[in-house]
């Protein structure tokens, strides 16, 4: 009449002294039932084939050294030592847009753009997770050499990247997701798109173009 569900961890059921071992002296039959997670599989598959839309926001460094388009704000996550970071998650959809600014003090080393430009380029094999489907090389609104990578992780999740060199920084721009939502919408293109850097004075300060 009535049903009773009882739940053992999975320590307790091996052994002459398991559950398993002592249901059977007590005279119960007991037999393994076998789990399929194919539903589970499928019915995961769908929800990650689901695109949320997004709604771009121009931001802006606290410097105004760039602006760029993220779906959200975007957030500073440090400044130490010359090296600066920043992040916009947009969970909805599993994917995230980053930010890296690394002062190199080119102007005080002798070192220019394009010394840092060969320098990171052979840096790339071995900092650029998984496999580059793609590399370029062009050039932002203020002339400036620029890498547009496109690269597919181990896991099998696409990601592209910006690499800038400005002055006396470079700048990475990121953005990464699940399997392929990076290229399989317009959101890359938009935040990639959306770059803009302003030029900067003999006082170090940013100003519009």
């Amino acid at each position: 009449k009535y049903k009773l569900f009882t739940g053992v961890g999975a320590a307790h059921l091996p052994g002459e002294k398991g559950v398993i071992g002592q249901l059977r002296k007590k005279g119960y039959k007991v037999r393994p039932v076998m789990f399929s997670n194919k539903k589970g599989n499928e019915g995961k598959s769908k929800i990650d084939a689901i695109r949320y839309p997004v709604k771009m926001n121009k931001q802006f460094s606290s410097d105004s050294a760039f602006s760029v388009d993220v779906p959200g704000k975007l957030y500073e996550l440090g400044d130490v030592s010359g090296y600066k970071s920043y992040m916009n998650l947009d969970m909805a959809n599993g994917s995230y847009y980053y930010i890296q600014r690394l002062n190199y003090y080119g102007k005080i080393s002798g070192q220019d753009e394009d010394y840092m430009q060969k320098r990171i380029d052979s840096l790339l094999y071995e900092n650029i997770p998984g496999k580059i489907i793609s590399k370029k090389i062009e050039k932002n609104n203020l002339g400036f050499s620029y890498f547009d990578i496109l690269n597919k992780t181990a896991k099998g999740d696409m990601q592209r990247y910006q690499i800038h060199f400005i002055d006396d920084e470079v700048f990475v721009f990121k953005m990464g997701g699940t399997e392929e939502y990076v290229t399989a919408g317009p959101e890359n293109d938009l935040f990639f798109n959306s770059i803009r850097f302003r030029k900067k004075e003999n006082s170090g300060i940013y100003i519009y173009s």
